[in-house]
């Protein structure tokens, strides 16, 4: 036996209408979600290129003479934040987002990095600095080999 909902034709349109409803709803969901992956990929630029205008972590050790010559530390960070930011673009160019912590993390990084442009070699210790550099630039390390980048 059927019952009165299963065979009346308002029902399925009813049924029809949720139904195309909830696709739509997904699908836009992932198109939101594409939007913003781009979004965060060039704050992420904006934030590398920010490092970068005066020639990154390397120039800024380069131009101290008490902290050239450990300047690769400086080239090395360089170099993983770079990637980490192309690993982000090309990830959301295919449409897949680079998951919320990989982004999270490297953003923090970009961060400590950006820090170090407020600084002044010539009023802060140089060993200070090479604390805090060597320290940046293990956390990139480590960065970089868990999420193979």
């Amino acid at each position: 036996m059927t019952t009165c909902k299963e065979t009346h034709p308002r029902f399925n349109s009813i049924r029809a209408i949720f139904l195309g409803s909830v696709i739509f709803l997904i699908s836009s969901a992932g198109i939101a979600i594409a939007g913003d992956c781009k979004e965060t990929a060039s704050n992420l630029r904006g934030g590398y290129e920010a490092i970068q205008a005066d020639g990154g972590i390397w120039r800024f050790m380069e131009k101290s003479t008490r902290l050239r010559g450990d300047s690769m530390w400086g080239f090395q960070i360089d170099g993983i934040l770079q990637r980490g930011v192309v690993h982000v673009e090309t990830a959301c160019a295919s449409g897949k987002a680079a998951p919320n912590d990989v982004i999270k993390e490297l953003d923090d990084l970009i961060d400590r990095a950006r820090s170090l442009n407020n600084k002044k070699s010539s009023r802060t210790p140089a060993k200070k600095l090479k604390i805090v550099i060597q320290s940046i630039l293990d956390d990139t390390k480590k960065w970089a080999e868990k999420n193979k980048i």
